[in-house]
């Protein structure tokens, strides 16, 4: 029987670390290769992070209908999010609890 193992090595290396040199000799970083600010890029991961942690807690908590109201009324879905709806008070108090 043929076995494949698979490994997964990841490295957590500071975005300031000297990765090389260019041809004039200068130390090269992450920060050159990616071209943007560092903490443009910092934010970005940050705010990845949050959204993911939003659906383990959306999926997590919420029964599927409750989900899917929240996702489309707040727009996490990636969809444009749904206009806010006043309703009258008499529908309110008709609704069941």
């Amino acid at each position: 029987m043929l076995s494949i193992i698979i490994y997964i090595v990841i490295f957590i290396i500071p975005l300031t670390e000297p990765i090389g040199t260019d041809k004039d000799g200068n130390e090269i970083n992450f920060n050159d290769i990616l071209g943007s600010d560092p903490d443009a890029i910092l934010n970005d991961i940050h705010l990845k992070l949050q959204v993911k942690s939003l659906y383990n807690a959306i999926s997590h908590i919420l029964t599927k209908r409750e989900q899917l109201i929240v996702m489309k009324r707040y727009g996490i879905s990636g969809e444009e999010p749904l206009p806010s709806v006043s309703l009258p008070k008499s529908w309110v108090s008709a609704v069941p609890m």
